[in-house]
């Protein structure tokens, strides 16, 4: 918000009238203002880009949501209302996610926190066809930016091994493209399988190649 635009917001706030665009008519107005900001307003205040006085007139009841990655425990409730959202605007009957689905969500950092929540799990229900969520359905940017601490210990055990086997061999096609800038034939090399084998499993896997070449 412009400065500008701060003094008329602060001039409604303190007298309760304004003039609309274009009128001379001053109307009066009795409001509640909830305001929101992803930036810290006393830094915005200290480089001259925030009124101090609006800061104070609008800080009267400071209610402060950390990001996702510092309250996790919340992570599983709101990817379940999401999912109920979504599985009834698709018509589908999606009862739940995979334990390996609910490790990489408690595992993932969020930096989109619960936008990017919301859009993992829309896009999920939009590529399932079973009644879980599975590690196959999630975006693959969520396999790029996990918590690297403990990853030594992330060996889960309570889970088929069906599940642990695809979720590992996620992981190692998005290294191996990551590796290869998202060379093909160079993956198939590497990995010693057919190219067309290659194709198969990321499709499996909701991959897309484009997103790993430079």
């Amino acid at each position: 918000m412009p400065l500008s635009l701060q003094a008329k917001i602060l001039r409604v706030i303190e007298s309760g009238e304004f003039t609309p665009l274009g009128s001379t008519v001053v109307l009066k107005t009795d409001v509640r203002i909830i305001s929101a900001t992803n930036v810290n307003l006393r830094d915005r205040i200290l480089e001259n880009r925030f009124r101090e006085d609006l800061y104070y007139r609008l800080n009267v009841v400071n209610i402060n949501i950390p990001p996702l990655r510092e309250r996790r425990e919340d992570i599983l409730l709101i990817a379940q209302h999401f999912l109920e959202k979504y599985s009834i605007k698709m018509n589908k009957k999606i009862k739940g996610f995979s334990e390996g689905v609910k490790e990489i969500f408690l595992r993932y950092d969020w930096p989109g926190n619960v936008r990017e929540l919301e859009n993992a799990v829309e896009s999920s229900c939009a590529l399932t066809t079973d009644e879980t969520i599975d590690v196959k359905n999630l975006p693959s940017h969520l396999f790029g930016n996990v918590i690297q601490s403990n990853k030594n210990e992330f060996i889960p055990i309570n889970r088929p091994l069906k599940e642990t086997m695809d979720y590992y061999e996620r992981e190692y096609l998005i290294q191996l493209l990551k590796f290869c800038n998202g060379n093909i034939t160079k993956a198939s090399q590497i990995a010693q399988i057919a190219r067309q084998n290659l194709h198969s499993k990321l499709k499996i896997y909701n991959i897309n190649v484009k997103d790993f070449r430079k």
